[in-house]
């Protein structure tokens, strides 16, 4: 599993931070000795930066992409501003010509026009719930009106 991109920037900013400031910090007539050798300014700057180059080709490359796709998204904006009416009026051309229900229409991904029937399930849900809502606002439909009589009418 590879680390978090948080320890992997913690690292980057190290060496940034090293790349920037041990040239001055470290005297250039110093060594140093790590891993078994003495390493000389010179040779600790050459690791610093050979150390750091990866990332900052990273960044390069990043902050390139970005600009390019800032550019393609600002382009495909001002296509789609230019092209959408044609393509409205050509898709609305398309359903009038095929008319509606048509298979031909549904092959190019345009709406067919034509209502799917509802499930029995969806169905009986509906009726319960005009049913439910009649009960709760008390009202009556013209069937049930219909069968009622005020006194003396008969």
């Amino acid at each position: 599993m590879g680390r978090s991109t948080q320890s992997e920037t913690r690292y980057e900013q190290r060496l940034a931070t090293l790349v920037a400031k041990l040239p001055t910090v470290f005297g250039t007539q110093a060594t140093l000795s790590f891993l078994g050798q003495t390493w000389t300014h010179a040779q600790v700057v050459a690791l610093v930066q050979a150390a750091y180059a990866p990332y900052a080709n990273v960044r390069k490359v990043r902050s390139a992409v970005n600009v390019q796709l800032g550019q393609a998204i600002q382009a495909r904006r001002l296509a789609g501003k230019q092209t959408k009416p044609q393509v409205d009026a050509l898709c609305g051309a398309l359903q009038s010509f095929y008319g509606r229900g048509s298979l031909s229409l549904a092959q190019l991904g345009l709406p067919t026009g034509k209502r799917k029937k509802p499930k029995p399930a969806t169905i009986v849900a509906a009726a319960n719930q005009a049913r439910a809502t009649r009960l709760e606002r008390h009202t009556l439909g013209p069937v049930q009106r219909r069968g009622i009589k005020a006194p003396g009418q008969e």
